[in-house]
């Protein structure tokens, strides 16, 4: 884009954060950042297990951008991430009443320590509690649960039964439903413990639970620690 369609766009930038600041304000949510947003530009290594929560809002003399590298102006984007970075300071610097919540699974670090003149406040968010991690990975899976699933197995419907209380879907062949049994099954199975409350690997792993998968007790993640 030539510098003539480049202001024209910020200046129509520029006129939509006016019309939402008119109404008070607003909450931009960018979920997600690539692990890559900060390690990758300044070689630092973080643990794969991080997560944290991000929120800027209003100026800080605290951070700025002169030793970040963000975009400016006058500069070419040198990635993606540079151009996102460039638009959201600059929403910052337009908007009085405009807050951002930025969700990465690493601490930002380099440009993406500060949006302009607005400090990024990072807020760690603690692990699932168990019968919340529970939950998200029943609703994730790709098919319901079963008993053999936890390794309990029952004798046909009338051969007394063995191995498994009475309860609802008793029956082997029958899919657990969503209550407290179920619940309690997933949070003490040997994948959940793995998983550590983690919701970007629970949602991972619960893409593995499908039709294809005989029992949870031989999920992918699990097989290396049996052999």
């Amino acid at each position: 884009a030539g510098p003539a369609q480049t202001l024209t766009v910020r200046q129509a930038l520029r006129q939509e954060v006016r019309r939402f600041d008119e109404g008070g304000q607003w909450l931009l949510v960018v979920d997600g950042l690539p692990r890559s947003n900060a390690a990758a530009a300044r070689g630092l290594s973080h643990s794969p297990s991080a997560s944290s929560c991000c929120f800027s809002s209003g100026p800080s003399s605290e951070a700025s951008d002169e030793e970040g590298g963000g975009w400016s102006p006058g500069s070419e984007p040198r990635t993606p991430l540079d151009c996102l970075h460039g638009v959201l300071e600059e929403l910052l610097c337009t908007s009085a009443q405009l807050r951002i919540l930025l969700t990465a699974r690493v601490p930002p670090r380099g440009p993406w320590a500060a949006l302009g003149l607005s400090k990024v406040v990072e807020v760690e968010l603690p692990p699932l509690a168990p019968d919340d991690a529970a939950r998200l990975l029943a609703r994730r899976a790709a098919r319901p649960f079963y008993r053999r699933d936890f390794g309990v197995v029952t004798v046909g419907a009338g051969g007394g039964g063995s191995g498994a209380s009475g309860g609802s879907g008793g029956n082997a062949g029958e899919p657990l439903p969503l209550d407290g049994e179920l619940l309690g099954l997933l949070a003490a199975c040997p994948l959940a413990l793995k998983l550590g409350g983690s919701p970007g690997r629970i949602v991972a792993a619960a893409a593995e639970v499908h039709a294809g998968l005989p029992s949870l007790l031989r999920h992918p993640w699990l097989m290396p620690a049996l052999v």
